[in-house]
C-alpha cells in the first residue's frame, strides 16, 4: 500500500475533471454571484467566470477549485497550480470554456494571454473559522503539529496543512 502511494504521487496521476480555459479582462463587475461587491474578489485576483456545466444554477457562486493548465498551443502552459472563486456565470453564448479566468490568474498558469488551454481541475473546500483559538493538549500543553484533521458533515476525514491558512478549532478550557 505505501509502495502505491509512492508510485502514484512520481506518476503523477490524475485526480480532477478537464476541461478548457480561456482569459477575460475588465470589467469584471457585476457579476452574477454578488453584483457590485468589491469584496467578492479573492486577493491576488485569481478568480474565474464558469460555464453552464460548472454554474449550476448559481450554486457555484463561492466555489473553489484547484486549476492547473495541462495543454494548449505552442506549449503555453507554466508549471502552476492555482486557486480560483467562482464569481460569476460566463456571460457569452455559447461560453467559450469551461473557465474564463481573471487576466492574473490566466497568467499564471499560461505563458500566452489569448490562447485557450486544457485544464485539470478539482473542487475543493476550504474552512474559514471566524474564532481563531489554539489546541492544547488534555495537559494544557500547546499541541505543536502543524495539520489537523476534520470530519465534515457527510462524514468525509479531510486532512488540512498550515500553508493552507486553517485556524485552530478548540478553545483551551480556563483552569481556577
Amino acid at each position: 500500500m505505501l509502495v502505491f502511494s509512492l508510485l502514484s504521487n512520481e506518476v503523477g496521476f490524475a485526480l480532477g475533471d478537464i476541461g478548457t480555459a480561456v482569459s477575460y479582462a475588465p470589467p469584471y463587475l457585476p457579476t452574477k454571484c454578488h453584483g457590485n461587491r468589491q469584496d467578492q474578489f479573492p486577493p491576488g485576483n485569481f478568480f474565474a467566470s464558469v460555464s453552464e456545466g460548472i454554474w449550476d444554477n448559481g450554486a457555484a457562486c463561492g466555489r473553489r477549485y484547484k486549476l492547473r493548465c495541462i495543454s494548449g498551443n505552442n506549449r503555453p502552459c507554466k508549471d502552476e497550480t492555482i486557486d480560483v472563486w467562482v464569481v460569476d456565470f460566463c456571460r457569452k453564448s455559447p461560453c467559450p470554456s469551461t473557465f474564463l479566468l481573471s487576466t492574473d490568474a490566466f497568467s499564471a498558469v499560461s505563458r500566452s494571454p489569448s490562447t485557450r488551454i486544457n485544464v485539470e481541475y478539482i473542487q475543493y473546500d476550504r474552512i474559514q473559522l471566524r474564532h481563531v483559538a489554539e489546541l492544547y493538549h488534555a495537559d494544557g500543553s500547546e499541541i505543536q503539529e502543524r495539520s489537523i484533521t476534520v470530519k465534515t458533515r457527510e462524514g468525509k476525514r479531510k486532512n488540512f496543512q498550515q500553508e493552507e491558512s486553517f485556524n485552530v478549532v478548540r478553545k483551551r478550557e480556563k483552569r481556577d
